[in-house]
This record gives C-alpha cells, sequence and structure tokens, in this order.
C-alpha cells in the first residue's frame, strides 16, 4: 500500500474531522485516538482488521475515521497545489502593480513611495546599455534609450 506524503497533522485531522460530520459522527468521540494511532502507524490504522469494531451479535463495522484521515491526507497536497496556483497569480498582481507604481506618469512627477535607490536606477541604465550594445545600436543612441528609461522611472534622490 502506497501511503500519501506527509502532511501538517493538524490540518489532516481538521479535514478529516469536517468529513466525519457528514459520513460517521458517531465516530467523533475516537477521532483524537484515532488519528494518534494512524500517525503512529498508517499502515497499520487502514488495515481492515485493525478498523473494525464489533457493534455485538457478530455485527462487524468498519471505522471510517482512518479512511478519512488517509483521504485528509491526499487531499491536502491537492488543495496546496490549486492555493499555489492561486497565490502565484495575486504575486504576480502584487508584482505588476509594485513595477506600475515605479512608472513616472509625468517628467515633472515626483517620487512615490515606491522609488528606486541611485544604484539600482544605475543597474537599470546599464541593463539597457548592454541591451542597446547586443543589438548593435550606436552609443549615442543607446545613452538616449537609456537616459530615457531611467527617466520614466521613480529614483530616490
Amino acid at each position: 500500500m502506497t501511503l500519501p506524503p506527509p502532511a501538517d497533522p493538524r490540518l489532516v485531522v481538521e479535514l478529516a474531522a469536517l468529513a466525519l460530520v457528514r459520513a460517521a459522527p458517531d465516530e467523533l468521540p475516537v477521532l483524537d485516538e484515532s488519528a494518534h494511532e494512524y500517525f503512529a502507524d498508517p499502515a497499520r490504522a487502514l488495515r481492515a482488521e485493525h478498523s473494525d469494531q464489533a457493534l455485538g451479535a457478530g455485527v462487524m463495522v468498519t471505522m471510517l475515521t482512518p479512511y478519512l484521515l488517509a483521504a485528509a491526507q491526499v487531499a491536502l497536497p491537492v488543495l496546496a497545489a490549486v492555493v499555489g496556483e492561486a497565490l502565484k497569480g495575486v504575486a504576480v498582481q502584487v508584482l505588476t502593480d509594485r513595477i506600475r507604481a515605479l512608472f513616472k506618469r509625468r517628467p515633472d512627477e515626483p517620487p512615490g513611495p515606491v522609488a528606486l535607490t541611485p544604484e539600482q536606477a544605475g543597474a537599470v541604465y546599464q541593463a539597457v546599455l548592454a541591451q542597446c550594445h547586443a543589438t548593435g545600436l550606436p552609443y549615442e543612441q543607446a545613452v538616449l534609450i537609456g537616459r530615457a528609461t531611467v527617466g520614466a522611472i521613480h529614483v530616490r534622490a
């Protein structure tokens, strides 16, 4: 039996509890004990003979709790991937907004709260000059493009 990769046990138990309320609410009182057994030895907790409970008169019932814990452990990495992708979009938008905040909309616009240091502006200038040089642009035009590019960016004095 292949077991899922480890996930935060607190999240595993929390998700399993929410599923347990829907699937087998009568097992909620033993969730903590079942979780302890599950995390100590998941393979043993998932063996049918271990999770079967006698109800009396020879009737055996399979406890769902260990399987819900395993399901939660498998579901969490999927949820993390989904949320991670969503956060990438948010991070990209935040980054884009921060970059736009560096743009100077008018030549006389004073630097805002987001501005490059003179050293950072120098690095931008050098990168632009290098790009112009790589494309074969004459030096004078490269300097013009470098200055115009840095001039369109907020730089602290």
